[in-house]
Protein backbone atom coordinates (compact mmCIF):
# COMPACT_ATOMS: atom_id res chain seq x y z
CA UNK A 1 0.00 0.00 0.00
CA UNK A 2 1.23 3.63 -1.06
CA UNK A 3 -1.03 6.28 -0.61
CA UNK A 4 -0.49 10.48 0.60
CA UNK A 5 -2.63 11.75 2.30
CA UNK A 6 -3.15 15.17 4.34
CA UNK A 7 -3.45 16.06 8.20
CA UNK A 8 -5.52 18.51 9.98
CA UNK A 9 -2.04 20.85 10.17
CA UNK A 10 -1.59 20.46 6.42
CA UNK A 11 1.48 18.46 7.14
CA UNK A 12 2.05 15.44 4.47
CA UNK A 13 1.95 11.75 5.30
CA UNK A 14 3.09 8.95 3.24
CA UNK A 15 1.34 4.82 4.25
CA UNK A 16 3.51 2.06 3.18
CA UNK A 17 3.93 -1.25 4.03
CA UNK A 18 7.97 -1.72 6.52
CA UNK A 19 9.07 -4.94 8.52
CA UNK A 20 9.62 -3.73 11.62
CA UNK A 21 11.05 -5.64 15.06
CA UNK A 22 10.46 -4.16 18.52
CA UNK A 23 11.95 -5.57 21.85
CA UNK A 24 10.86 -4.48 25.44
CA UNK A 25 13.47 -4.93 28.72
CA UNK A 26 14.00 -3.46 31.52
CA UNK A 27 17.00 -1.45 31.65
CA UNK A 28 20.57 -3.18 32.69
CA UNK A 29 21.95 0.28 33.75
CA UNK A 30 20.60 2.43 37.12
CA UNK A 31 19.18 5.24 34.11
CA UNK A 32 19.60 5.97 30.56
CA UNK A 33 22.30 8.56 30.63
CA UNK A 34 24.37 6.00 32.15
CA UNK A 35 23.59 3.51 29.40
CA UNK A 36 23.91 6.94 27.17
CA UNK A 37 27.63 7.40 28.39
CA UNK A 38 28.15 3.64 28.18
CA UNK A 39 26.87 3.01 24.68
CA UNK A 40 29.15 4.83 21.42
CA UNK A 41 27.08 5.91 18.42
CA UNK A 42 28.14 7.06 15.09
CA UNK A 43 27.90 11.03 13.87
CA UNK A 44 24.21 12.03 13.60
CA UNK A 45 22.12 9.80 15.35
CA UNK A 46 19.77 12.52 17.41
CA UNK A 47 18.24 12.39 21.22
CA UNK A 48 14.90 14.21 22.60
CA UNK A 49 15.01 14.05 26.70
CA UNK A 50 11.90 15.31 28.53
CA UNK A 51 12.61 16.56 31.71
CA UNK A 52 10.69 18.20 35.00
CA UNK A 53 12.22 21.25 34.44
CA UNK A 54 12.69 21.16 30.50
CA UNK A 55 13.62 19.84 27.12
CA UNK A 56 16.75 18.80 25.91
CA UNK A 57 17.80 17.98 22.27
CA UNK A 58 20.94 15.97 21.22
CA UNK A 59 23.31 14.64 18.64
CA UNK A 60 26.14 12.52 18.62
CA UNK A 61 29.19 13.85 17.37
CA UNK A 62 30.65 9.95 16.98
CA UNK A 63 32.75 10.34 20.46
CA UNK A 64 29.67 11.27 22.53
CA UNK A 65 26.27 13.45 22.46
CA UNK A 66 26.31 17.48 22.86
CA UNK A 67 22.95 18.75 24.15
CA UNK A 68 20.78 21.72 23.90
CA UNK A 69 22.21 22.64 27.02
CA UNK A 70 26.08 23.22 25.80
CA UNK A 71 24.90 25.52 23.31
CA UNK A 72 22.23 27.72 24.78
CA UNK A 73 22.27 26.89 28.57
CA UNK A 74 19.74 29.83 29.74
CA UNK A 75 16.98 27.99 27.22
CA UNK A 76 17.57 23.98 28.21
CA UNK A 77 18.45 22.29 31.12
CA UNK A 78 21.38 20.27 32.71
CA UNK A 79 20.49 16.70 32.41
CA UNK A 80 19.82 14.77 35.63
CA UNK A 81 19.20 10.88 36.14
CA UNK A 82 16.60 12.59 39.25
CA UNK A 83 14.39 15.11 36.83
CA UNK A 84 15.26 13.04 33.24
CA UNK A 85 10.89 11.54 32.57
CA UNK A 86 11.85 9.99 29.11
CA UNK A 87 14.60 9.69 26.56
CA UNK A 88 14.59 8.73 22.99
CA UNK A 89 17.49 8.21 20.63
CA UNK A 90 17.01 7.32 17.53
CA UNK A 91 17.87 7.39 13.59
CA UNK A 92 15.75 6.90 10.23
CA UNK A 93 16.02 3.21 11.15
CA UNK A 94 15.05 2.55 14.77
CA UNK A 95 14.54 4.21 17.65
CA UNK A 96 15.51 3.76 21.73
CA UNK A 97 13.18 4.66 24.09
CA UNK A 98 13.34 5.19 28.00
CA UNK A 99 10.98 5.43 30.51
CA UNK A 100 10.55 5.10 34.15
CA UNK A 101 7.24 2.91 35.23
CA UNK A 102 7.61 3.54 38.95
CA UNK A 103 9.41 0.92 39.86
CA UNK A 104 12.48 1.05 37.35
CA UNK A 105 13.37 2.37 33.66
CA UNK A 106 12.20 0.43 30.73
CA UNK A 107 13.48 -0.01 27.33
CA UNK A 108 11.90 -0.24 23.65
CA UNK A 109 13.96 -0.98 20.78
CA UNK A 110 11.93 -0.66 17.09
CA UNK A 111 13.91 -1.62 14.44
CA UNK A 112 12.96 -1.49 10.67
CA UNK A 113 14.44 -4.81 10.02
CA UNK A 114 14.10 -7.31 6.96
CA UNK A 115 13.30 -10.29 9.82
CA UNK A 116 10.55 -8.39 11.61
CA UNK A 117 6.79 -8.30 11.10
CA UNK A 118 5.33 -6.25 7.79
CA UNK A 119 3.45 -3.86 9.52
CA UNK A 120 1.51 -0.28 7.69
CA UNK A 121 3.24 2.85 8.47
CA UNK A 122 2.27 6.47 8.22
CA UNK A 123 5.18 8.89 8.42
CA UNK A 124 3.80 12.01 9.98
CA UNK A 125 5.64 15.73 10.10
CA UNK A 126 5.36 17.61 13.14
CA UNK A 127 6.10 21.34 12.63
CA UNK A 128 8.15 22.73 15.33
CA UNK A 129 8.48 25.89 17.18
CA UNK A 130 10.63 28.50 15.26
CA UNK A 131 9.75 30.77 12.50
CA UNK A 132 13.37 32.62 12.20
CA UNK A 133 16.95 31.49 13.12
CA UNK A 134 18.63 33.84 15.80
CA UNK A 135 21.97 31.76 16.74
CA UNK A 136 23.94 28.72 15.02
CA UNK A 137 26.57 27.23 16.58
CA UNK A 138 28.16 23.28 17.14
CA UNK A 139 25.16 21.85 14.96
CA UNK A 140 22.44 23.55 16.78
CA UNK A 141 20.28 26.26 15.72
CA UNK A 142 18.46 28.66 18.36
CA UNK A 143 14.84 29.03 16.85
CA UNK A 144 12.31 32.10 18.25
CA UNK A 145 8.99 31.66 17.48
CA UNK A 146 5.98 34.47 17.71
CA UNK A 147 6.00 37.87 19.66
CA UNK A 148 6.84 36.09 22.89
CA UNK A 149 9.88 35.06 22.38
CA UNK A 150 9.14 31.43 22.35
CA UNK A 151 12.99 29.88 21.90
CA UNK A 152 14.30 25.87 21.39
CA UNK A 153 17.55 25.04 20.24
CA UNK A 154 17.48 22.45 17.62
CA UNK A 155 20.29 20.11 16.47
CA UNK A 156 19.77 20.81 13.12
CA UNK A 157 21.17 23.66 10.72
CA UNK A 158 18.29 25.76 9.91
CA UNK A 159 18.36 28.05 7.08
CA UNK A 160 19.18 31.77 8.31
CA UNK A 161 15.48 32.51 8.00
CA UNK A 162 12.49 30.52 8.12
CA UNK A 163 9.85 32.44 6.98
CA UNK A 164 8.42 30.10 4.64
CA UNK A 165 9.99 27.36 6.11
CA UNK A 166 9.43 25.51 9.12
CA UNK A 167 11.81 22.82 10.85
CA UNK A 168 9.75 19.41 11.46
CA UNK A 169 10.13 16.63 13.37
CA UNK A 170 9.58 13.24 11.68
CA UNK A 171 7.25 10.76 13.68
CA UNK A 172 6.59 6.98 12.08
CA UNK A 173 3.46 4.91 13.28
CA UNK A 174 2.67 1.57 12.80
CA UNK A 175 -0.89 0.47 12.16
CA UNK A 176 -2.46 -2.78 13.89
CA UNK A 177 -5.75 -4.27 13.44
CA UNK A 178 -8.29 -5.54 15.49
CA UNK A 179 -10.04 -9.01 14.60
CA UNK A 180 -12.92 -6.82 13.29
CA UNK A 181 -10.50 -5.56 10.53
CA UNK A 182 -10.49 -2.05 12.45
CA UNK A 183 -6.88 -0.45 12.23
CA UNK A 184 -5.17 1.75 15.12
CA UNK A 185 -1.64 3.12 15.41
CA UNK A 186 -0.06 0.33 17.54
CA UNK A 187 3.45 2.06 18.23
CA UNK A 188 5.02 4.90 17.10
CA UNK A 189 8.70 6.52 17.04
CA UNK A 190 10.56 9.59 15.74
CA UNK A 191 12.30 8.92 13.23
CA UNK A 192 14.29 12.84 11.98
CA UNK A 193 14.34 16.30 11.63
CA UNK A 194 14.15 18.49 8.30
CA UNK A 195 13.40 22.21 7.31
CA UNK A 196 10.02 21.74 5.04
CA UNK A 197 8.58 24.37 2.74
CA UNK A 198 5.46 25.26 4.27
CA UNK A 199 3.81 28.46 2.52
Amino acid sequence: MSDSIWSLSGTRRWTTDVRVKVTVDTLQTADPLMWLNQTVFPEGVLLLAHAVDGVNWGWSTGRGFLFSHDVAPKLAPVLHPETLQQLRVFTNAWECFFWYDGQGWRQRLIEDDADGTVLSVIDEYHLLWGTQTEVRAQGFSVLADGAQGLRHVLPFATPDTLLTKRAALSVRHYVGEHANGSQFIALSRLSHVEVLDYE
